[in-house]
């Protein structure tokens, strides 16, 4: 009976977390990236009106004939 208590074994790089935590880092600075640019947005007063009317939209009927014309 021949036991081997100190086998020499390789050892063996884990990719699969390796994955998992670079897609974590990529989108946490992705998300750090877009927080830093600043919003380049006009600041705009726009007038108001004190007594706006709302105009009565048109109606319109178009006929279309088998010959394409209207």
């Amino acid at each position: 009976m021949n036991r081997r208590y100190f086998e020499q074994k390789k050892g063996r790089v884990e990719i699969i977390p390796m994955i998992d935590i670079m897609l974590f880092l990529l989108v946490f600075f992705i998300m750090i990236t877009l927080q830093m640019i600043p919003d380049k947005g006009l600041n705009l007063q726009l007038p108001t009106s004190s007594e706006a009317q709302s105009l009565p939209r048109p109606h319109f009927t178009i006929n279309i004939n088998k010959d394409g014309s209207v």
